[in-house]
């Protein structure tokens, strides 16, 4: 209850904010900032077509005013979970797609900021890898997922090694191994991953969810008929 009437209040400030911007500024990018904060809300609550309105609306206006800043990449991989949320994976991978060649352009920036950017742009970089590989695989893409689930574990070993982060792109290599019918390979990430995220401190889903991957190995290879790919429908990892 308390967490749902600070949401409010939250929502509440926003939008009068909105208001205020909408009748001093109404393409600025403090507007569509103050759309994104609003729609993180939004999906937080699971009011997904609310978020998705306002990731829209914001993306329009970053599109006309800062196309290469950090906070128009939020906006994008904001609108691309909500779609993978809604189960709407096509559209999903447009987002994630696009978002880390935005993330790659805010670099072009002053050399004496060009450290804490491109620290910026790997990170938005990874999430919408991640985000990208678990959305092919739901399009039944294997090849695809490996390739952008493997790139965003390249660059995690790099930012944060041995963290929750670096466990989900186990976890989701594990899956598309899985659904590929590599049953070693698949149960080799899957103890990773789980040993990873016990080891950093585990919310009891996703040792669940990493148990139950375990588990899907030692039943195919119990199986003696293929059984056709379903798309995984693990922890929402981000």
């Amino acid at each position: 209850a308390a967490a749902s009437g600070e949401a409010d209040r939250a929502l509440a400030l926003f939008g009068q904010s909105r208001e205020l911007y909408e009748q001093a500024a109404p393409r600025s990018a403090d507007l569509a900032g103050v759309l994104v904060q609003t729609g993180r809300v939004h999906d937080g609550r699971d009011d997904l077509d609310l978020a998705l309105s306002c990731f829209e609306r914001a993306l329009a206006i970053y599109d006309e005013v800062a196309p290469v800043s950090r906070d128009a990449v939020v906006a994008v991989i904001g609108a691309g979970l909500v779609h993978q949320r809604r189960s709407e994976p096509v559209l999903a991978v447009a987002c994630f797609t696009r978002a880390p060649d935005s993330a790659e352009a805010v670099t072009q920036e002053p050399a004496a900021m060009r450290k804490q950017l491109d620290a910026a742009r790997q990170k938005l970089e990874w999430i919408a890898l991640l985000n990208l590989g678990l959305a092919h695989m739901a399009l039944g893409d294997l090849g695809l997922a490996l390739t952008c689930l493997e790139r965003a574990l390249s660059i995690l070993r790099e930012q944060s090694p041995g963290s929750r982060q670096e466990a989900a792109a186990l976890y989701g290599i594990a899956q598309v191994h899985l659904a590929g019918g590599d049953l070693d390979r698949a149960l080799s990430y899957f103890n990773d991953a789980l040993a990873l995220s016990q080891a950093t401190g585990a919310r009891s889903k996703d040792t669940a969810a990493n148990l139950s991957g375990i588990g899907s190995v030692h039943k195919k290879r119990g199986e003696t008929r293929p059984r056709p790919f379903l798309a995984p429908t693990g922890p929402r990892l981000l």
